[in-house]
């Protein structure tokens, strides 16, 4: 098995879902792409409730690609937080399959698909 040397880590929490984590934050910003999310158009940089799904607006930092994925793979900043050792940061990932339509994965094999009908995700 081939081991990439990728400078974040995904984790995923039965509650949130999976969420990326990064000591080296400047090296996981340059690997994203620079596309627009496709709900709302929405620019690298911009911050978005991504049509209410986030409580506040936070930021969007741009897509994460792999060879194998049909998606976009958004990724918004979170936050960050320090310790002794190092410091944090945090972001959310959501895999939109159309402007109107994403899955959240929330562990193996499971993964729950919003559709956004009448300014609502559903």
């Amino acid at each position: 098995m081939k081991k990439f040397n990728r400078p974040f880590e995904e984790f995923v929490d039965v509650n949130h879902g999976l969420f990326i984590k990064t000591t080296k934050n400047n090296e996981f910003l340059k690997i994203l792409d620079k596309e627009n999310l496709i709900f709302g158009n929405v620019s690298v940089g911009e911050n978005t409730d991504v049509g209410g799904w986030f409580d506040n607006p936070i930021k969007y930092c741009g897509t994460l690609h792999t060879e194998q994925s049909k998606t976009q793979t958004a990724i918004f900043y979170m936050g960050s937080e320090d310790n002794l050792l190092e410091k944090n940061f945090y972001y959310d990932v959501l895999y939109f399959l159309t402007p109107t339509r994403f899955y959240k994965y929330y562990g193996h094999g499971h993964a729950r698909d919003f559709n956004y009908i009448k300014g609502k995700w559903k």
